[in-house]
């Protein structure tokens, strides 16, 4: 009842697979939205959006097929299967690769923000920075 089936790695490793075809889809039609329909008026924050949708895009790549984690239910461990485990690559390598996708996307979405803040406030207001 605790084990991880091979029926139950299988059903995770299709959901992974699944996940990977539609993101790659969702992608394509986020990148051709944001290079070709994003109106006049949002052309400036468009590379923000850009380099969020292409770190996230690098993210799903590098989880889905790179890695391939397949969790060790119940603990909060797991293995990888893919490509990079195939190439004994270290466990920490691939661990901080997944990790600094996570972080990249973060910051990409305060850098976002800000950016929006500043578009807003008034040019005579304390929070508005300088160039």
């Amino acid at each position: 009842d605790h084990f991880y089936t091979i029926r139950m790695e299988r059903a995770f490793s299709l959901a992974l697979h699944l996940h990977s075809t539609v993101s790659s889809v969702l992608h394509c039609v986020s990148f051709y939205l944001l290079l070709q329909k994003t109106p006049p008026n949002q052309r400036e924050v468009r590379s923000f959006l850009v380099f969020i949708q292409a770190i996230l895009c690098i993210h799903d790549l590098s989880f889905d097929v790179l890695v391939h984690p397949m969790p060790l239910i119940p603990l909060p461990a797991a293995y990888f299967l893919e490509i990079l485990a195939r190439m004994d690559v270290p466990v920490n390598i691939m661990m901080s690769l997944i990790v600094d996708f996570g972080y990249l996307i973060a910051v990409s979405f305060v850098l976002c923000f800000i950016h929006k803040h500043q578009t807003i406030i008034g040019n005579t207001s304390k929070f508005k920075m300088s160039k």
